[in-house]
């Protein structure tokens, strides 16, 4: 038993620790500031501008900071003893050595080799090649073999041959494709039966004009109905094609009403209309709290276009009441200039936002709205 209240009490004493370490974490996340800095200069013109920006958070253990200088941006990053940058890191004096005493070391050791085979005799031009062809990376074996095999030279094609010209066709197959023409030829040329009188001839050969002239009437008038009945049919499609369109607009601006109705119910319903009135309070009071602590500019500005210069005032006008005290600005309406010097220090903290969310989720009229929207429809 006593064993069994002794493990208790020492998974006791982890879960408190674990809560409270865990309390802590948050405690740091809410509290601790994240402190920003922004200095800027510029000295009447556009490419001398210079900005620095500085944030830390946790104690200056995790810093960062982005410098525009020279029409260059660059930035570092520092989280406790390990630094990033976006610039190369320098080698420091003790690398630097390292690597010249390994150079050194080297040339040493092909003198040394050098100097041996000398004094075994061979001569210096020799030992030198030698140590130089050591050093020299060996050829790929590939291009080894295909050096050692000879090119061979191109080998002559052999004229083509003509092929030989198709038998020619039998006389038995000539005789055959000339029968029927000669059986053609003779039909033709047998004359009408004797004894059948010349009037008679002209009256069928009027007989087959009047015929033929009936029927290009026919053809001619069965043309004309055809193309009446089409125009007649372009002419009802058109028309149906027009209902059907405008039938279609006509619905579709019945809908666009029915949603406009629905939209201008849900946005004047009382339990919204509160919650927007909310969420307007909190979002000012959260810009008073996100102000800078310290804000000094002394700028002279001016652009080529006056009506662009005059814009920018007025978008500036309405931020001055909160910064007037501290604040001069000169706009130049003749030339384009930008010179001064502004310098912004502050510092914010997550729990502006954690208290601001808190509050927003506390009141009824939020909580409503918030189902209203989720469960928002334009069916009716």
């Amino acid at each position: 038993m006593h064993i069994i209240l002794l493990l208790l009490k020492i998974i006791g004493w982890i879960l408190l620790i674990v809560l409270g370490l865990l309390v802590l974490t948050v405690c740091l996340v809410l509290f601790t500031p994240l402190r920003y800095q922004v200095q800027a200069k510029c000295d009447g013109d556009v490419s001398s501008l210079s900005a620095e920006a500085d944030f830390s958070v946790f104690f200056r253990l995790v810093r960062a900071s982005v410098c525009y200088v020279d029409q260059k941006l660059s930035w570092q990053l520092r989280v406790a003893f390990k630094k990033f940058s976006s610039e190369p890191e320098e080698k420091s004096v003790d690398e630097i050595t390292h690597d010249v005493a390994d150079a050194v070391g080297d040339v040493a050791d092909d003198v040394k080799q050098t100097g041996e085979k000398v004094l075994q005799g061979e001569s210096v031009q020799q030992a030198v090649e030698e140590t130089a062809a050591r050093e020299e990376p060996e050829p790929n074996p590939v291009e080894k073999a295909d050096a050692a095999e000879p090119l061979e030279p191109p080998q002559k094609e052999s004229p083509i041959q003509p092929e030989s010209s198709e038998p020619s066709e039998s006389p038995q197959r000539t005789m055959s494709a000339e029968a029927p023409r000669t059986e053609t030829a003779a039909r033709k040329a047998e004359p009408f039966p004797e004894g059948e009188p010349r009037y008679k001839k002209d009256e069928k050969e009027a007989a087959k004009t009047k015929r033929a002239e009936r029927k290009k009437v026919e053809e001619k008038k069965a043309a004309g109905d055809k193309k009446k009945e089409s125009v007649f049919s372009k002419i009802t499609n058109l028309y149906e094609k027009l209902k059907c369109t405008f039938k279609e607009i006509c619905d579709k601006i019945e809908a666009l009403k029915k949603k406009k109705d629905v939209l201008m119910n849900f946005i004047t319903d009382e339990t919204h209309v509160g919650a927007l009135k909310k969420v307007l309070a909190e979002l000012k009071r959260l810009l008073r709290k996100l102000l800078p602590k310290k804000f000094q500019a002394d700028v002279h500005f001016g652009f080529e276009d006056p009506s662009i210069t005059g814009r920018v005032l007025a978008g500036i006008s309405m931020l001055y009441p909160a910064i007037c005290e501290h604040t001069q600005i000169q706009p130049d309406f003749q030339q384009k200039v930008l010179e001064g010097k502004v310098f912004i220090k502050g510092h914010v903290r997550a729990c502006i936002f954690a208290s601001m969310l808190l509050r927003l989720l506390l009141n009824a009229n939020v909580r409503r709205t918030l189902l209203d929207v989720k469960n928002f429809s334009f069916d009716v």
